[in-house]
């Protein structure tokens, strides 16, 4: 993350902004704060910067999601020197309010009448661990954690999340190129 954008720097063409996360966008359900995102995109487009924006979701969810009416369920993970807890992303609650957060994200930026909408270049959204990170050693050994509250993991239930989240960002963001990693 980095707000140094140095105007006059023929040699920085751009800037990738990967501060903001779902749970600091939607600090409670259905209530949506894009003012910090909204001054990030305006230091770099009064620098003439392009921008592409990175939203953690994941364990970057709102802590809102673990409790009623909610009641997401975690798991625990340790991967590479890392441990942490993390949603059921393929929870269908999780998947169903990733997919409200994108549509008021999608409608707040990818909207001509947003000030800064062209000065963003690309968006990424992930809804948790990269599709591929599934089958490494440490999220192989995770995953057998997630299985007990239902919906038990299963690399169906990951791909069917991961798609439903990929064509909620498709759909939300219609002029804005996605980044899918």
């Amino acid at each position: 993350t980095t707000y140094d954008i140095l105007p006059g720097d023929p040699l920085q063409t751009g800037q990738s902004i990967n501060r903001f996360n779902w749970g600091m966008l939607e600090p409670s359900p259905g209530s949506y704060s894009f003012s910090q995102l909204d001054t990030a995109l305006a230091l770099s487009a009064s620098a003439g910067k392009p921008v592409r924006l990175k939203i953690e979701a994941g364990e970057k969810a709102p802590s809102w999601l673990g409790g009623p009416p909610f009641s997401v369920p975690t798991y625990h993970v340790v991967v590479t020197k890392r441990e942490f807890d993390t949603y059921y992303v393929w929870h269908p609650t999780y998947v169903d309010r990733l997919t409200r957060f994108l549509a008021a994200l999608g409608a707040h930026l990818d909207s001509p009448s947003h000030p800064y909408r062209a000065t963003i270049v690309g968006i990424s959204v992930p809804s948790g661990p990269a599709f591929a990170e599934m089958i490494t050693p440490g999220w192989a050994a995770a995953f057998s954690d997630a299985q007990d509250p239902p919906p038990a993991y299963t690399k169906a239930a990951y791909a069917d999340a991961w798609k439903r989240s990929v064509d909620s960002m498709i759909s939300a963001f219609p002029t804005i190129p996605l980044m899918i990693n």
